[in-house]
Formats: structure tokens, sequence, C-alpha cells
């Protein structure tokens, strides 16, 4: 199992192909286990995240170090969506229905436009044609770490209603 130190960049794909790359420790096991009752059909959290509304976001406090964002939205075109990345929190990004493209690029690679820390551990930075898009649907997951700027939520050919739930792990 990798080391979450010797990460460079994110890790990405279907839920059932990263049970070998998942970060160890508490918190991230939290984390997975969070992410295997979200696709566990009929589970409460499930069925509260599938009853959100489009343009909804709930944020959910678990525990110290840990708290989720489920959210009902559509997709948008790049020009709409800030690069952004964290210093104190990843994201643990999980994609319930529908499908969505999220760049991801070294934060070495961008320029910072505004940072929101550490009030909200939120940086943003400026435009970037550079990177990787990642094309996500149902049962995908993107682990962003600090070195990771991301610029989720983006459309796949056209825009499409989604439901995600980020996850949020203190480092």
């Amino acid at each position: 199992m990798r080391k979450l130190g010797a990460w460079s960049m994110a890790i990405f794909g279907a839920v059932e192909a990263l049970r070998d790359q998942w970060p160890q420790g508490g918190r991230w096991e939290a984390a997975h286990g969070l992410v295997s009752r979200y696709l566990t059909d009929g589970s409460e959290e499930r069925l509260g995240a599938f009853s959100r509304k489009e343009g909804e976001s709930v944020k959910i406090e678990i525990s110290d170090g840990i708290f989720l964002i489920e959210e009902a939205y559509r997709t948008k075109e790049p020009a709409e969506v800030r690069w952004e990345a964290h210093r104190e929190w990843a994201d643990v990004q999980l994609i319930l229905a529908g499908e969505e493209r999220m760049d991801v690029a070294k934060t070495a690679s961008l320029k910072l436009e505004e940072d929101l820390s550490p009030q909200r551990d939120m940086l943003y930075f400026g435009d970037f044609d550079g990177g990787s898009r990642l094309c996500f649907e149902a049962g995908d997951v993107a682990i962003f770490l600090p070195s990771d700027g991301h610029r989720p939520g983006l459309h796949v050919g056209f825009s499409e209603f989604v439901r995600k739930v980020v996850i949020k792990v203190r480092l």
C-alpha cells in the first residue's frame, strides 16, 4: 500500500479498483467506510444523498477531522469553474449519479489568485489549459491532496445532472 507522503498526484478510478491504493489510517479508513455506505443500495446515506434537489449542497459533520458535502447540480463549462486546492484537507470526491469531468494539475503549475485559508482552507488559481482531464461516472472516486489543483464539476460534452459526495479528510 502506498504511504500518503509518497503520492505525487491524485488517485482516481472505480472504487473497487482503488482498494490497494487507498491511504491507511483511522480517518482514511472512516472515509472509505463512508464511500462504501454511499454506494450501498438502500443505505441511509445513499437515500439522503438521492433526496437532494438540484442546486442543493448540504454539509454533514462526521467526526473530528472528517466532514462531507452532499451535492446535486448540473455540470458546467470549464470557463465557469475555478481551479482550486486545499492545504489542510484532502478531498475524496465520489460520483453517485451522472457523469462529470474533473481536471487535475500540480499546484506548482498554477498561479494563485485567491487564498481563503485558514478560514476556509480554499486556494483559487487562475486559468490554466494544461493538466489532465479525467471523466467520472457513478461509482468513480478521486482523492485530491494539497499538491493536486483540481477543477471539478465540468460537463462531458453537455451539461448533465450529477449527484456527488465530497468527503473532506483533515491531513
